[in-house]
């Protein structure tokens, strides 16, 4: 199962004053505690009560938004923000705005959101109030536009942008804010699966909020297990959630539940208790079709699909799957699309529907290769920013001897020798700089290329450089009917060393196969790895009979040489699929497909062996 479970519920900020305290912007306050004492219901109540009695406070209306943005509810808060008048005064500038984006945010819609964050900013600066509440404010809105800039795939901006805040209102002593903006960074870090760092942030977050703040502080401790779950021991990530749980019912945060519930369901799936676990993600889609959140609800809808299908409830399966392919069509969450596509992608097989199984593998696979290009453009911004600075450093000091050596010059005007020599060390220099320019722009340039077309932890080619010596090659076969075969392998079971090891002994799994695949190969044959735990290899001029052989030697050698390694894990297989170009193939990507599904009958039939693509067989019909 591949369901990838997306955005944490965002912590909440409250900008408001006690309930049936008069509107009055000297006392207002950020953080107010008071909606997180009693529950949702009862705090609703009273401010409808109130509102109907004096319709003409507009500070009702705002006190009702901001009750629904604490508790992350956007189908009550959605028709309410257009209502709600727009404020003038410096420590609420914006509001409306800001209420707007995080609807728009909330819902997926993150271009949408980004001019209205942007917008409510400008609102908010354009009154310059030198006051402690209206500095907070800001801070609440930059953080809001830095994490819809992480789900925009600009994740270090986000990080430096949250970076900055978190400093900021550490100096302040600002303590609410300081652990907003560490749950944020938990948050950004889990999109970049950096999960040991999401976890201390999120666990100094949990620290960071005062006992009053009980709301936040059971988001920071449903985040915290979740963390755990992935990284750490799973009973004490149920614990924690149980915990957070108790809190989210007290206050009737339907959201945080919904979401917890979920939660609860990935648990007792991985722990091996699937009836628990669907009991679970049932509760949770119902809580989320009430509210009606899309993004949301395809999320539970993939996991739900996920778990029926592997519980044997197909016919079922296929609908929700369905359902949450049409959903997350309409929202900016790619990797969203990508999770649904591929589920749904996975069910249909299993139901036999090859052809639009394959169509939706193609999909998914579509909106992965886009938002890798969207993280590689935003790491490629990064390092581009980084030279420049360099550069306009070194200009600088270029600049800088230059001015000394005219001042020599003048000085020194009288005296010739002097300055002759003054002159030669100024040349000497200018030419030693220029060197040290050339030096740094060359090691850059290495720097990017290496990023460009190697896998960070393995060395060996990345997904985009594969993919690319791929098209080539099939290029060539195509052209002068030559040869090519292509094998696809998948590490047995990775999951489960991940979970059982660590992840630093799964890092050193993936190293172990990847000098292996290395060393396996002739000097015209390539490998790279173009996922978690998946290894691509091209192999011109090569049968799939040659292929084969080399695929079960592979396998064999994999096998037997872990039994000898120093690794914690005793033993390590994989299972491989192997294709041999087609005339009839369009594309190399439809070849990779073939291998692809060859993987996954091997992976069916017991795993450890290799599976081999007939044109017949795997055609999709």
């Amino acid at each position: 199962m591949i369901a990838v479970l997306r955005k944490l519920s965002l912590i909440s900020i409250a900008v408001s004053v006690s309930i049936f305290t008069p509107w009055v912007y000297a006392q207002l306050e950020l953080f107010s505690t008071a909606y997180q004492s009693q529950p949702f219901t009862a705090t609703q109540q009273a401010l409808l009560k109130e509102h109907n009695e004096q319709p003409e406070i507009s500070h009702n209306q705002q006190q009702l938004a901001i009750l629904y943005f604490l508790f992350n509810r956007t189908d009550l808060l959605q028709p309410l923000a257009q209502t709600l008048p727009a404020e003038t005064d410096p420590q609420g500038a914006g509001l409306k705005t800001f209420l707007q984006g995080f609807v728009q945010f909330d819902n997926g819609h993150y271009a949408k959101a980004d001019p209205l964050f942007e917008s409510a900013l400008s609102q908010a600066s354009q009154h310059a109030a030198n006051t402690e509440q209206h500095d907070k404010w800001l801070a609440i809105i930059k953080m809001y536009r830095a994490i819809n800039h992480a789900y925009q795939q600009h994740y270090t901006q986000a990080i430096d942008q949250l970076g900055k805040i978190r400093v900021e209102a550490e100096r302040k002593s600002w303590p609410t804010i300081t652990a907003l903006a560490d749950f944020l960074l938990g948050d950004v870090n889990y999109q970049l699966q950096d999960y040991e760092a999401a976890l201390t942030h999120y666990q100094r977050a949990e620290a960071g909020y005062s006992d009053a703040n009980r709301l936040l502080k059971a988001h920071a401790t449903m985040a915290r297990s979740q963390m755990i779950n992935i990284v750490g021991e799973r009973p004490q990530a149920f614990a924690l959630l149980e915990q957070a749980i108790t809190v989210f019912q007290h206050l009737e945060d339907t959201s945080a539940l919904a979401y917890a519930y979920l939660l609860m369901s990935y648990y007792f799936d991985k722990d091996g208790s699937p009836e628990e676990a669907l009991e679970w993600i049932a509760k949770s889609v119902t809580l989320r079709e009430q509210l009606g959140n899309v993004p949301d609800i395809a999320n539970a809808y993939v996991h739900y699909a996920s778990l029926l299908n592997d519980n044997g409830y197909n016919q079922k399966a296929l609908i929700y799957g369905k359902n949450s392919v049409d959903l997350v069509q309409g929202t900016d969450d790619l990797a969203g699309l990508w999770d649904a596509h591929v589920i749904y992608a996975n069910i249909l097989y299993d139901a036999r529907q090859y052809k639009a199984a394959f169509e939706n593998m193609r999909k998914g696979e579509r909106a992965l290769l886009k938002k890798a290009r969207l993280d590689m453009t935003s790491e490629a911004a990064r390092l581009n920013s980084e030279f420049s600075l360099e550069i306009e450093q070194l200009r600088n000091q270029q600049l800088d001897h230059a001015n000394e050596v005219l001042g020599a010059k003048l000085a020194l005007n009288e005296q010739k020798q002097r300055f002759q020599t003054w002159l030669m060390a100024g040349l000497v220099t200018l030419v030693l700089v220029f060197a040290v320019t050339v030096i740094v722009i060359y090691r850059l340039y290495k720097k990017n290329r290496q990023l460009a077309n190697h896998d960070v932890l393995t060395g060996i080619n990345n997904r985009r450089k594969i993919m690319e010596i791929g098209e080539q090659s099939f290029s060539v076969s195509k052209r002068y009917n030559q040869p090519l075969s292509v094998l696809m392998l998948d590490i047995d079971n990775f999951k489960s060393i991940n979970d059982k090891f660590g992840h630093n002994e799964g890092d050193n799994v993936l190293l172990f196969i990847a000098n292996q695949c290395s060393s396996s190969l002739r000097s015209s044959d390539c490998v790279g790895r173009i996922g978690g735990e998946e290894f691509l290899f091209v192999l011109p001029n090569t049968t799939a009979d040659e292929a084969a052989i080399l695929a079960n030697r592979l396998c064999n050698a994999i096998k037997t040489t872990s039994e000898v390694t120093d690794m914690s894990i005793d033993l390590v297989t994989v299972s491989i699929g192997v294709a041999e170009f087609k005339e009839s193939y369009s594309d190399f990507i439809e070849l990779v497909n073939q291998a692809d599904m060859a993987l996954y009958d091997a992976k069916n039939k017991g795993r450890d062996q290799v599976g081999i693509a007939s044109l017949p067989q795997f055609s999709g019909a």
